[in-house]
This record gives C-alpha cells, structure tokens and sequence, in this order.
C-alpha cells in the first residue's frame, strides 16, 4: 500500500544529473523493516503485519541524493512520521463465560451486576466501546443492559418486579460487540447470566 511521495529540491539545472534525486531509507523505528521506499520517493507499506496494536507509530529517518543517487552526490536527511490508525479488528471479550447472581422479589429499576468487556482496540473509540445485548431469556421484559462509557462494563438492570412464585431461576443469554462495525476475523463473545429470586 502506498502512504505517501517525498518531494525534494535541488537548485541545479532541471533534467540534469545534478538535480536528479533518489531517495532511501536511512533508519526505522521500530527497526522491523514495515516500510520500504522507491527511488523516487514513494514510501510503502512492506509488509502485510502492520497492527496498531503492536506499534501505532514509526519513525522513518529518509536520505535524499542528488546525481540520482550516485557515490559523491550531495545529500540531504529528513524524518518522516508515520501514525497507524486504528481499525475495529480485536473483538471485545468477556472476563467469564457464566455468571450468576441474586434479585429481591418486589424490587425494580437497581443494578443487578456488572459486566467488564475487554477489547484491545483504541480506547475511548467506537472499535473499544462495547454494546450488550440480551439475547435469550428476557421474553418478559424483565432486564435491560446498557455501557458504561467510563469503564466499557455492561450493567444489567432489573427494570419489572419479578415474583418469586412465579419466577424462581432465571437464565439469560448475553452477547457483545462493539459500537463500530467489526473488520477482523473471529467470533463476538458471549456469556450466560444465571439468576435466583430472593424472596
């Protein structure tokens, strides 16, 4: 993929040997050979491992040489700084795959628990930002989910009053993912949530 082109100047005469600039790559850091660059100063992505997760920015220490790069040309060094942007490519997982908890009966609108989601992408974007679902046994309407932006947790919210007569167990099935459409390859986690009445 190409990133960018560098443009160097050079006060000779135009067309000629002594204005004709190449270019190369002195110096990178990290130093894992990622970019690489054309003789006429085109920079590319070298490989196809680029992750922000592991670096989210290189520094590239660039030569420019006139007589197009032939021994005893003048030469002249800049840096050039490349920031890797995020994409949604890790999806969020959850800390437990069941969990439980107990409810009064007769009580609504209080947490019930919270959820923490893991996600390795930027944090604070919408490739971080977990959205909850519930996706199997709420058909009563009793719970609800929601983010907490603060800290990506999910809480579940008994919003009707259960009673205990009626409903001694309940088991719900939870999903996540995130805000931002998902552009990696694996599954979105899940988990189960058991929950007792307390009378």
């Amino acid at each position: 993929t190409q990133v960018m082109k560098l443009t160097a100047t050079d006060l000779d005469e135009p067309g000629h040997k002594n204005s004709m600039i190449a270019y190369s790559i002195v110096d990178q850091k990290p130093s894992d050979g990622m970019f690489s660059i054309s003789k006429d100063g085109t920079i590319f992505v070298q490989k196809s491992t680029l992750d922000r997760e592991i670096a989210d920015q290189y520094t590239l220490t660039v030569k420019g040489q006139d007589l197009n790069g032939a021994p005893g040309g003048n030469t002249a060094i800049g840096t050039v700084t490349i920031n890797v942007s995020d994409v949604n490519d890790n999806p969020p997982t959850l800390e437990k795959e069941e969990y439980s908890g107990s409810i009064e009966e007769n009580t609504e609108g209080v947490e019930v628990m919270r959820i923490k989601a893991k996600d390795l992408d930027l944090k604070d974007t919408e490739n971080w930002e977990a959205v909850f679902d519930i996706v199997q046994g709420n058909e009563a309407g009793y719970f609800s989910i929601k983010n907490d932006p603060k800290t990506n947790e999910g809480i579940l919210m008994l919003d009707k009053a259960v009673n205990y007569e009626d409903v001694k167990d309940l088991e719900l099935g939870l999903s996540v993912r995130n805000k931002a459409p998902y552009d990696g390859i694996g599954t979105h986690s899940g988990a189960t949530i058991s929950l007792g009445g307390g009378g």
